[in-house]
């Protein structure tokens, strides 16, 4: 597919020689920005960067300047009373704070994420999981309500959040990914008591299109430029580099691609 893809945007060019890989990953049904190598020491280098950043993280560097990797997302939330509502602003209104988690070791689906770390087992050791919240709220409002009105029925309609849920209202949510553990987001949020709509695995709305989509977009990524030195010591006629991170930082941001927004206006 990327091959393809690649030849269709340099159709003068020879893609058969690139390596095409996803240094990158995102869950099914995650939209948003992915990182596409054709190059294999990029893709060693951005793979290097995603593991410091990981790394950094916990051992309690909450802001880690070796590696300079942000990844942010958007992701839709749901509401089961007003409560929730103000104990999401809550955690959002305390600015910098970073929110914990540990994964079992257990391969076990949906995963398991608590609070406090369980013990030890012979699967390994629970995994630290860290995000922050960036903000809450659309443009125009916190929250939408999906319940009381005509166009809170329709617009949960839309989102395809069954009836029988006690779901009151969502809201969009943007975090900083901190570290990078499988289903992350989707389980953090949803230990919160803001399960992810459209997260049949471990929340509360489904969609029921032709396709289950969570609501959940990869909405930016940074990290630095890389500088590229020629390695010292290397044999004659073998052109081998170093890549090391530089203080010039790239930013992809994708702010308009998540599903929902044609729904919320």
């Amino acid at each position: 597919m990327y091959e393809k893809a690649l030849s269709m945007r340099y159709p003068n060019s020879d893609s058969s020689n690139s390596k095409v890989s996803v240094p990158q990953r995102l869950d099914n049904d995650t939209s948003g920005v992915l990182v596409i190598s054709t190059n294999s020491s990029f893709s060693s280098y951005m793979s290097k960067l995603f593991e410091a950043k990981t790394s950094l993280h916990t051992r309690g560097e909450l802001h880690p300047t070796k590696c300079s990797v942000t990844k942010k997302y958007k992701c839709l939330v749901s509401f089961k009373s007003s409560d929730d509502i103000d104990r999401l602003l809550t955690i959002a209104g305390m600015g910098e704070t970073v929110i914990t988690h540990y994964l079992s070791p257990a391969r076990t689906t949906p995963r398991i994420f608590k609070e406090v770390p369980g013990e030890d087992t012979k699967e390994g050791s629970w995994r630290e999981c860290h995000l922050r919240i960036s903000s809450v709220g659309f443009d125009r409002s916190t929250s939408v309500s999906v319940r009381g009105s005509t166009d809170a029925n329709d617009l949960a309609n839309k989102l395809r959040i069954r009836s029988s849920l006690n779901c009151v209202a969502v809201t969009q949510v943007e975090v900083e990914l901190l570290t990078g553990r499988t289903h992350q987001i989707r389980g953090q949020m949803a230990g919160l008591g803001f399960p992810l709509v459209g997260d049949e695995l471990y929340g509360e709305g489904i969609v029921a299109d032709d396709a289950a989509r969570i609501a959940l977009h990869c909405c930016q990524l940074s990290f630095p430029v890389p500088l590229i030195a020629p390695l010292i010591g290397c044999k004659k006629n073998r052109t081998r580099t170093q890549w090391h991170p530089s203080s010039q930082i790239h930013t992809f941001r994708c702010e308009y691609g998540a599903w929902w927004n044609q729904y919320i206006r």
